[in-house]
């Protein structure tokens, strides 16, 4: 291979140094006028949170590059209050451990030997609304001697989160079972695009180049036209699409069960249920469709099923919700007790 003279090479460098240089430079200054690129799905979320009442949620969350969204780490009793749609004034304290997830209190103090059980879900499983105690977590783990409940619940997420979760999760034992309950956020319609389009858009060099560099952000602007670098505020979907497809919540439900088997956890499938559904009523269609794909899997698979559908219509008619979705914490309560006649013998094996 031919090398180039000592003097030419010299110029290349400097030319490259100076290059290297010169963007720095212009990164910096672009820095001063271009805003950091924020991913639509969690402005979105951020903005939904607000609408219906609850902004102060969005304390204890923060933007995350491959799950849209995560809670914060080592949050410590912050207080939440706001609302849920027609939930009424809501108050409730959370805290969480250095991954980042609800803390269950209580519980035996075993030096890592509690066997332990994972709760992978939306806001459903966090316990919207409800003191940490008061979740269907922390019930459970009442209920169950030498047992740590770990809620890795999260709001607003689907099981499209909820498996990329699961994949990147660090345990220091792994559980013996997952509690596995994802429903409403995946029926969603947010943006027009799927949570799976939404994260392949944010995949290869200029996707990552619009999320790191000012600079490249100005630039696309300047090219585009627009005054906003960014492009992160929601806009009006052309289509209707929901965050997950029936088939692609069926897709994520059964890599999370695959992840189980990685680990040797028995996975513990949940319909979760919708206050329309209780007292005589169906629900929407786009809900029932999920539900029947829980219920399906699970029978495919032969795996674990709490149909809380039949449990809360086998309750009182009304009394166990907050709003549309999130359980008070008198359901929270029949949850736990749905939950644990079926963990109970996969726990003592």
């Amino acid at each position: 291979m031919t090398r180039l003279p000592i003097g030419r090479r010299r110029k290349a460098l400097y030319a490259a140094l100076v290059t290297l240089t010169t963007l720095a430079v212009a990164e910096l200054g672009a820095r001063g006028f271009v805003a950091a690129a924020v991913n639509p799905r969690w402005r979105h979320h951020e903005q939904l949170v607000a609408a219906v009442g609850l902004p102060a949620l969005n304390e204890i969350l923060e933007p995350d590059p491959e799950l849209f969204w995560r809670l914060r780490a080592n949050v410590e009793a912050r207080r939440v209050t706001g609302a849920v749609g027609d939930s009424g004034q809501l108050a409730f304290t959370v805290s969480t451990d250095a991954a980042g997830r609800r803390i269950t209190p209580g519980g035996v103090d075993d030096g890592g030997t509690a066997r332990r059980v994972l709760l992978l879900g939306d806001s459903c499983t966090f316990g919207l609304g409800v003191e940490s105690d008061r979740t269907f977590a922390a019930l459970l783990q009442e209920r169950l001697p030498d047992t740590r409940c770990i809620n890795a619940g999260v709001p607003g997420y689907s099981s499209f989160q909820g498996h990329h979760q699961f994949d990147e999760m660090e345990l220091a034992r792994p559980p013996v079972a997952t509690i596995v309950t994802f429903l409403f956020n995946d029926k969603s319609h947010w943006d027009g695009r799927s949570d799976p389009e939404q994260a392949a858009a944010r995949r290869g060099v200029g996707a990552w180049l619009a999320r790191h560099s000012r600079l490249f952000q100005l630039l696309a602007a300047l090219v585009r036209g627009t005054p906003d670098p960014a492009a992160d505020s929601p806009q009006a979907p052309q289509v209707r699409r929901e965050r997950l497809s029936d088939r692609e919540y069926e897709v994520e439900l059964r890599a999370i069960v695959r992840r189980c088997a990685t680990l040797g956890s028995t996975p513990i499938l949940v319909v979760w249920p919708l206050r329309s559904q209780i007292g005589g009523g169906d629900g929407d269609r786009a809900a029932r469709r999920k539900q029947e794909v829980v219920r399906r899997l699970a029978g495919e698979l032969e795996l674990p099923l709490v149909d809380l559908v039949a449990t809360f219509r086998g309750a009182a008619a009304s009394g166990l919700f907050l709003d549309v979705v999130h359980a008070n914490e008198r359901g929270h309560a029949l949850v736990a007790g749905a939950i644990e006649p079926v963990l109970r013998p996969i726990l003592s094996r």
